[in-house]
């Protein structure tokens, strides 16, 4: 979102929200519903009422459209939904253990920037326990697991508004 703030007009504000937990000091939330509260009170501190302009990536994007969905609820405007790589939960429910297991590949590859090579699978998963010894990969996993299951556990409902879907090749965004 920096990159894209650059872009943006000095009139177009830009908030982002901190995940609770990312500090150490809080616990992660295990419920996208009470995420998209403590955000909207958040943002309400700096912008009272809308129109709102939400927009969120990859898990930010679920945050994102449950922010809305509670927004218009309380008889707030939502202008604009946009959502980045966003990916909700599948119909086909997929084991815990899945998802961890995504979650640990693209922590590794993209967070860390580690690239996994033919076979490097079985060197990321010997990796792994010792990425836990680190207290800040260890808060940070923490709240990226609380995420896989508040994701795995919501219910999606259809929302009445518009919403612009982005895509994004990674190779691109990360230059």
């Amino acid at each position: 979102f920096e990159r894209l703030s650059k872009h943006l007009g000095l009139d177009q504000p830009l908030y982002g929200f901190n995940y609770p937990g990312m500090d150490g000091k809080l616990e992660p939330i295990y419920s996208i519903p009470e995420l998209a509260n403590t955000f909207i009170n958040d943002l309400q501190t700096k912008q009272p009422s809308g129109p709102y302009s939400l927009c969120g990536m990859c898990y930010g994007g679920n945050v994102a459209f449950e922010m809305a969905h509670q927004l218009t609820a309380q008889g707030h405007c939502v202008s604009f939904l946009g959502i980045i790589d966003a990916n909700f939960a599948p119909k086909r429910r997929r084991t815990l253990r899945y998802f961890l297991y995504k979650g640990r590949m693209f922590f590794v590859e993209r967070i860390l920037k580690k690239e996994t090579k033919p076979g490097g699978r079985v060197r990321m998963n010997r990796r792994w326990e010792s990425l836990w010894t680190d207290p800040s990969n260890r808060t940070l996993l923490k709240v990226f697991e609380a995420n896989i299951i508040a994701r795995l556990e919501h219910k999606i409902t259809p929302y009445p508004g518009k919403i612009m879907k982005f895509s994004t090749n990674w190779e691109v965004a990360r230059h």
